[in-house]
């Protein structure tokens, strides 16, 4: 695979805002902006597994038994897991809906349709207020942006982005189909660095100690510095990278498409330990308590240890497990094509609860402190809380 880095160009400036315009009883209109970033990340799901580090975990959220808090009907099956973000929840649909729900009540707030289609799921970004990133197609697709009115998108950047952008602090990381990885300023668009490469990502890429870790569709991972997109290191892994790199603890765990898990050193890159599963795993992994959670396409969930690689338990669903699983220190949530949404003990892989859905589910589980939030292939997004 070549690679190219790029110098610092294309200075973009954007000044970017989310509100969502709703009509009251009356002729007028009022507009609700989403809150503004409190930084409490056991009250947050910004983008995909939650955080830029790839892990799909919370240190705090809410163990089973669960009781239905409410469900909503949104307008087709979801593109990528729900978004939360203060009292609000926000998810994007296959059919180029953007629909806002409130979190307390399930009430909708709002729900608005995308011009063009969208081809990945998005990501909300912004330190003082709130934003979110579509990738739109259509004869002149881009990376947009909701304009300040909620009534158009704004883009941000020309070219096709079907992978979900990766935002951490002030920097966001998005990949343009045909190979190119830039990074920009959340605060007013400036190019950081670009990377141009003749590959495809597998997944979305992650950060972690100002280290961007990148898996190509060829089994190449590489390790790149966050500040100005120089190479660290670069492996081979395998065929196929498949899943999003989880990275906790000076390790980086990924996954292959014929069915390996592999550790890594963070620093290095050197392999740490392999284990072979013969089955697609699912496409992010959760890493909680030195355990590795992943679903895989065998119908099963796996536990590993992430110290040598070795399976602690499995347990059998229905159907594939294709939904990334979430996990806290003690409870792992997934769900299943099977319909049921799963709560297992960590380190048994013991069944706690389960609770019948309306349909398969492909996209994340998503929680937060309070709430355990998931979208059904059906249209329905059902949130979770114990009481």
């Amino acid at each position: 695979m070549m690679f190219q880095a790029l110098s610092h160009k294309n200075y973009i400036r954007v000044f970017v805002f989310v509100v969502v315009t709703i009509t009251g009883n009356g002729c007028q209109s009022k507009v609700l902006l989403l809150p503004k970033n409190s930084h409490d990340t056991t009250q947050s799901w910004l983008q995909e597994t939650g955080s830029s580090s790839g892990c799909s975990y919370r240190i705090a959220g809410p163990e089973p038994p669960l009781y239905l808090k409410w469900q909503q009907r949104i307008d087709g099956a979801p593109l990528g897991g729900s978004l939360l973000v203060g009292d609000v929840i926000v998810q994007l649909t296959k059919t180029s809906n953007v629909t806002y729900i409130d979190r307390n009540s399930g009430r909708r707030l709002s729900r608005r349709g995308i011009s063009q289609d969208v081809c990945g799921p998005s990501a909300i970004a912004g330190e003082s207020e709130q934003s979110l990133l579509i990738g739109k197609l259509g004869r002149n697709p881009s990376l947009h942006v909701l304009d300040e009115r909620g009534r158009q998108t704004r883009r941000l950047r020309e070219g096709v982005y079907c992978i979900a952008p990766v935002v951490h602090q002030d920097t966001l990381l998005v990949f343009q189909q045909g190979g190119h990885l830039v990074a920009l300023l959340l605060n007013n668009g400036v190019e950081l660095w670009s990377l141009e490469s003749d590959g495809v990502l597998g997944a979305p890429p992650s950060i972690s100690e100002g280290v961007v870790f990148v898996g190509y569709s060829d089994g190449s991972l590489m390790a790149l510095s966050l500040t100005d997109g120089n190479s660290r290191w670069t492996r081979s892994i395998g065929r196929g990278n498949f899943s999003r790199p989880a990275v906790m603890r000076g390790r980086v765990y990924v996954s292959t498409a014929p069915g390996r898990l592999t550790a890594l050193n963070a620093d290095k890159g050197n392999t740490v330990w392999e284990t072979e599963i013969g089955s697609l795993l699912t496409p992010g992994l959760a890493v909680s308590n030195e355990i590795i959670v992943a679903g895989c396409a065998d119908r099963k969930l796996y536990g590993f240890d992430a110290e040598n690689g070795e399976k602690m338990w499995e347990f059998e669903t229905g159907a594939a497990v294709r939904s990334t699983p979430a996990a806290t220190p003690t409870t792992v949530y997934a769900a299943s094509s099977d319909g049921f949404l799963y709560a297992l003990e960590l380190e048994t892989g013991k069944l706690e609860w389960k609770y019948r859905l309306d349909g398969p589910v492909s996209e994340p589980v998503v929680m937060v402190r309070d709430l355990v939030v998931v979208s059904t292939n059906s249209g329905t997004i059902f949130a979770f809380e114990r009481r």
